[in-house]
């Protein structure tokens, strides 16, 4: 059972983060400035959250239906290296949809092709998602993935793709802008940090933090 306080509401909805190691100061940013941006908590879950026995942090996000109390039906999750920059508009998602991300260009790396089933359809980048509770049987299934592989350590984003099976709803681009690809679209949202190694990484999150960015 969660310890997470949420205000009791009907179809409460809640923006989420986590991090652990270097990433938790920027988790705690983030969710500072998302609950500033949307004007509802985000909630920092890197203190609730069972890091233990992960084949990489980022698969923390298997567990993140255990971390929620039961009056939230859905989430908005965004890894630690978003940088939030315009509040988002959930108007994006209908409510029937049970997941919602950013389909991207990219695919995983051989490595992990070779061990996995064959990715059908889109391939969406899990850094930032939109899930009901309905989604919750997927990551259930992600929890037991995890422990089923032999391939060392790797990201749960090409898991979670096979599961869907291509079927995720797509988010528009203006949601997960990936910092290492093209322009940013007008009305951006969110700036993702993912695509940069090392420091590289955090100089950028440290640049965005302190110029502010755009805010509505």
């Amino acid at each position: 059972m969660s310890d997470v306080q949420v205000a009791h509401r009907e179809c409460a909805i809640v923006v989420a983060t986590a991090g652990c190691g270097d990433f938790r100061q920027w988790a705690a940013r983030l969710a500072a400035r998302s609950t500033m941006l949307q004007g509802a908590p985000c909630l920092d879950l890197s203190d609730v959250a069972d890091w233990s026995n992960l084949p990489h942090p980022a698969w923390v996000k298997a567990r993140l239906w255990d971390m929620l109390p039961e009056v939230v039906d859905r989430v908005v999750w965004l890894d630690a290296d978003v940088y939030p920059l315009r509040r988002m508009s959930l108007a994006d998602v209908p409510d029937d949809v049970y997941f919602a991300a950013m389909p991207e260009s990219s695919r995983p790396p051989d490595c992990e092709k070779k061990k996995m089933p064959p990715l059908t359809g889109a391939y969406y980048n899990t850094g930032i998602f939109v899930a009901g509770r309905g989604s919750k049987p997927l990551f259930d299934v992600m929890k037991r993935k995890m422990h089923d592989f032999r391939q060392g350590c790797y990201y749960d984003q090409s898991w979670f793709n096979v599961l869907l099976g291509g079927k995720a709803h797509p988010l528009p681009a203006t949601w997960n802008w990936m910092i290492d690809s093209d322009d940013p679209p007008a009305g951006t949202m969110n700036v993702h940090a993912a695509g940069l190694g090392g420091e590289s990484r955090w100089k950028v999150l440290r640049a965005l933090y302190a110029a502010g960015g755009a805010a509505c």
